[in-house]
């Protein structure tokens, strides 16, 4: 299912069943927490400052982005 028709409900417990990844945006130097949230996007949280979006096609960009242990 498309996240836009997804119940807040079952939005929740899609990504409970996803592990929290960590992500460094290579550029700005900025450690971002992924939260999932469709099939094909997830919700970037830095510990400062507004949350972005990325798509995973986005995120497999290893020249901006690196997945932290």
């Amino acid at each position: 299912m498309n996240g836009m028709i997804e119940s807040h409900l079952v939005q929740h417990i899609n990504a409970q069943c996803h592990p929290q990844l960590l992500y460094l945006h290579k550029l700005s130097g900025i450690r971002y927490a992924a939260t999932y949230e469709s099939t094909c996007s997830y919700e970037l949280s830095p510990i400062h400052g507004e949350s972005q979006h990325a798509s995973i096609q986005e995120l497999a960009n290893s020249e901006v982005w690196q997945l932290l242990p």
